[in-house]
């Protein structure tokens, strides 16, 4: 595979991707819009460099050469994921109806610390899981996040704006569904108990 961690954009139109090998991205797949961006781009991929590219303008955009920033060790813990059977008398007959009781919910919760926990939600549902970008709801930006502040970045890498700058866990940033704020976890000093904000935007 000459690509990794690829991600659509919410309308589908867009990927974001990051190159694993040296490849290049032979000239008019598609026909292109008359009206399609004029940034320049790049066909030919580095290894360890991310891209943007459009399906519907058939443009392939550098985002970034090697990789991006990585969130601070704390807030990405080194684990396994592993199975975890939370029903040991399976071959007993289910009843018709099935409660979930909070013991369950406790076995399920107990192999992992909470900021593994969070790993593996990020895992299912976003993109930061896998490296320091994400998309924004409008399918034109991505949120790229650092260990010191937050930046909105086109997709063809131009204008990026730094939208937020102080402590916060790079490990924990999602847009609101409708792009309005974006919420993270702060803590704000050292001794305090993290809590959830939110970042307005509009």
């Amino acid at each position: 595979s000459s690509a990794t961690n690829l991600y659509f954009s919410p309308d589908g139109e867009r990927l974001l991707y990051q190159a694993t090998a040296d490849f290049t991205l032979p000239p008019n797949l598609i026909p292109s819009l008359p009206s399609s961006s004029t940034q320049p781009e790049t066909r030919t991929t580095i290894p360890g460099s991310w891209y943007v590219y459009d399906l519907t303008e058939d443009k392939n955009f550098l985002l970034s050469q090697g990789l991006l920033p990585s969130p601070s060790p704390t807030g990405k813990p080194a684990f396994t994921p592993s199975r975890l059977l939370l029903l040991t008398n399976f071959h007993d007959p289910i009843p018709a109806e099935t409660i979930s009781s909070p013991s369950a919910f406790k076995t399920l919760q107990s192999s992992y610390t909470i900021p593994q926990s969070i790993q593996l939600f990020n895992a299912q549902y976003s993109s930061i899981f896998a490296s320091s970008l994400q998309w924004y709801p409008d399918s034109t930006h991505l949120i790229l996040a650092g260990t010191h502040g937050i930046d909105i970045i086109e997709y063809d890498g131009t204008n990026r704006v730094t939208i937020y700058g102080g402590p916060m866990d790079p490990a924990f940033i999602y847009p609101w569904p409708d792009g309005s704020k974006l919420i993270t976890r702060i803590q704000f000093s050292e001794g305090t108990i993290p809590n959830l904000y939110t970042i307005k935007l509009k």
